[in-house]
């Protein structure tokens, strides 16, 4: 688990921005206006682990890794959700949290759809959340419990010290 530790989604560049939508209008938003610029693109965090993980909910954030070729192209795709970059949340509306992965392309390896959007792999969700404040270690041991586990052969020991390692 050594490299669970050293991994961080805080390492990627963050920029918020104030939408002027709903969690579920900007996701049927999201599609149109970041595929006009060919941009790779996923949901991540707690956007991603509540298309995983069916207890997750998350109504006042949206966050994706998007990887812009050009700056433009990103502007592009935040004017056409009439988003304005903002230091903080503001109270009462939504926010387009959006990362450019510090390790580029490699976080949208595996990406799958699910519900119409691209969602981060497993493994890349699992090592986002497990160091994500607000919910993150618990929707990550969830992920570990329901998707992840199973599929690699992990034993109810080795669960047991991954749980115990990220809560």
């Amino acid at each position: 688990m050594g490299w669970c530790r050293a991994y961080s989604w805080k390492k990627s560049t963050r920029r918020n921005f104030v939408v002027p939508f709903t969690k579920e209008e900007l996701e049927q938003r999201l599609a149109d206006a970041w595929v006009s610029t060919a941009m790779p693109w996923a949901l991540t965090l707690l956007s991603g682990a509540q298309r995983r993980v069916v207890h997750v909910q998350n109504a006042s954030s949206t966050y994706v890794y998007a990887i812009a070729a050009r700056p433009e192209d990103l502007a592009q795709a935040l004017s056409a959700l009439h988003a304005n970059e903002v230091e903080a949340p503001v109270p009462g509306t939504h926010l387009l949290c959006v990362l450019e992965p510090w390790y580029g392309h490699a976080a949208l390896f595996g990406v799958q759809t699910l519900g119409g959007l691209p969602v981060v792999s497993d493994l890349q969700l699992f090592l986002d959340l497990v160091h994500y404040p607000l919910r993150g270690a618990e929707s990550a041991v969830q992920l570990l419990r329901s998707r992840i586990a199973m599929g690699i052969g992990m034993s109810a020991n080795d669960m047991a010290r991954v749980e115990r390692s990220i809560g």
